[in-house]
């Protein structure tokens, strides 16, 4: 996160750009099982915010769902409803959508 960041998040002028802080170490594990070719990130351990699968070269998380491949969709706890999920699209600054993130393994 940057300056303009934490500006954003107390009076953002366009939300579906906002970035926020919300990883916590303590409650928040990224999974990666390259055996399966699969990765989530969850909170407290039981609730899977962002998952998918890991490319064939093992080199981008690819987040599913994602809508018209417009960005990945998280599903934050804070939503979690069995009944009714919600969720929101990942963007970084400008807004745009972010379908995969790089993963970068030790050799």
């Amino acid at each position: 996160m940057n300056s303009i960041d934490l500006s954003n998040t107390h009076s953002p002028d366009l939300l579906e750009q906002r970035r926020g802080p919300y990883i916590e170490s303590n409650l928040h594990k990224l999974n990666i099982d390259l055996s399966g070719e699969i990765w989530n990130l969850r909170y407290n351990n039981t609730h899977n915010i962002l998952s998918e699968v890991i490319d064939n070269d093992y080199t981008r998380l690819i987040g599913v769902p994602n809508p018209n491949n417009n960005g990945m969709i998280e599903f934050p706890v804070s939503q979690e409803d069995p009944n009714n999920f919600k969720g929101v699209r990942v963007v970084d600054n400008l807004g745009v959508g972010i379908q995969e993130f790089t993963l970068n393994l030790p050799k």
